[in-house]
């Protein structure tokens, strides 16, 4: 390897580790921020209900109450909910899925099994590798 690709392979190892360091740490700002966020807009809401004040204007913008309805299927009870769903014609609502994990999962031991994709399957996914770069602390180096 030439030296000038070498340097510029060092550049760009530095880069990507800084990068996803500053990704994480992003990240964890942001998660803060959001549970600032909620607890900030919890303290407001509970203010706004005891003062009873639907809304206000402040600063050019105005806030108001609203009630959002927040729905999910209670644990286990997915093939009761769909059941009922079909059998009330709702069944439009209904999807079957696969979660892109799993099937990355059943499909790598398919291949590992037979040594590539079943024909059968090759028309139905979309498969391809990408090659990325990992990065892991080293080891410490012996004395």
């Amino acid at each position: 390897m030439s030296v000038v690709a070498e340097s510029r392979l060092f550049e760009w190892a530095d880069e990507l580790a800084e990068l996803r360091r500053r990704k994480d740490d992003l990240k964890a700002e942001m998660d803060a921020l959001n549970q600032r966020i909620e607890q900030t807009e919890d303290a407001l809401a509970n203010a706004m209900v005891a003062q009873e004040i639907q809304n206000f204007t402040r600063d050019g913008r105005q806030f108001y109450l609203r009630t959002d309805l927040h729905v999910s299927t209670a644990a286990g009870q997915g093939p009761a909910l769909v059941a009922y769903l079909k059998s009330c014609g709702a069944s439009d609502l209904v999807q079957e899925t696969v979660h892109p994990s799993t099937l990355r999962g059943w499909v790598k031991e398919r291949i590992d099994e037979e040594g590539e994709l079943p024909n059968e399957l090759r028309p139905l996914l979309n498969v391809f590798e990408k090659l990325s770069v990992g990065i892991r602390k080293a080891a410490p180096k012996g004395d």
